[in-house]
């Protein structure tokens, strides 16, 4: 989440600044908050306390070097580009708005998200999306998965936000070594932003269908997982994708 801030919070204040009222900056700001943890997932309070942060050390950056450029203008240069100098200044007043916008906001409540939760894996960073899909073609090559299942593996794992036409990923492994990918990877909050009962309403509502049939559920998928621990093969399947997140 903070590593997609600091991607994206150069044109966002480049959005502020083109603002003419503070409703209008808290309006972008807040729906700003809004996006990021639709897409990313986290709690607004704390993702409006990274947006502000983020946007005042851009502000300082800015400060300083509207300062450094003024006060190495001499006479002449602000005789002959006055144009330029002109616009410095106007830089100056704007961030130092922006500036006292921010304040207002940081005291602001955060903005208020839907009260029905969207559950779903949020990958923390690029890589995951790499790890995503090299962990695909890891299944698909050893008949754990078929090629048709890309969309909605790729759904799954949050690299799209939506899919045409949701249908169960059809799985070829047993439940047991489904679990140890669950464990490794898709439920590793390493990798993965989710919200508490993620397996429940997202994993376990309709997302993984066996040859014989069956739609995964929470029951069965803890009744399997048990199993293939008593056997010793919820370990090695664990080892075995661990070391194909070691490859990616």
């Amino acid at each position: 989440m903070k590593e997609r801030i600091e991607q994206e919070i150069t044109c966002l204040c480049i959005q502020l600044e083109k603002c003419n009222y503070y409703e209008d900056a808290k309006e972008l700001l807040n729906a700003y908050i809004i996006d990021l943890i639709n897409n990313y997932g986290g709690v607004a309070k704390l993702v409006k306390r990274a947006v502000f942060d983020a946007i005042i050390r851009k502000l300082d950056e800015a400060e300083i070097f509207d300062k450094d450029v003024l006060d190495n203008c001499d006479d002449e240069i602000k005789r002959e580009e006055r144009q330029f100098v002109t616009f410095m200044r106007q830089c100056e007043k704007r961030h130092h708005l922006l500036r006292i916008w921010m304040e207002d906001w940081r005291i602001e409540p955060a903005p208020k998200m839907e009260t029905d939760k969207k559950y779903r894996l949020y990958p923390k960073t690029y890589a995951v999306i790499d790890k995503a899909i090299f962990m695909f073609d890891y299944l698909v090559s050893t008949g754990k998965l078929d090629r048709d299942s890309r969309e909605m593996w790729m759904y799954l794992c949050g690299v799209h936000t939506s899919v045409e036409k949701k249908k169960p990923i059809r799985w070829c492994g047993t439940w047991g070594l489904l679990s140890a990918l669950l464990e490794t990877f898709l439920c590793n909050k390493k990798y993965f932003e989710y919200e508490e009962g993620i397996l429940k309403y997202f994993i376990c509502d309709g997302m993984f269908i066996n040859t014989k049939g069956t739609i995964l559920k929470e029951k069965n998928l803890a009744s399997s997982k048990n199993q293939a621990n008593l056997y010793g093969s919820l370990d090695d399947g664990k080892q075995q994708f661990e070391d194909v997140l070691k490859q990616s």
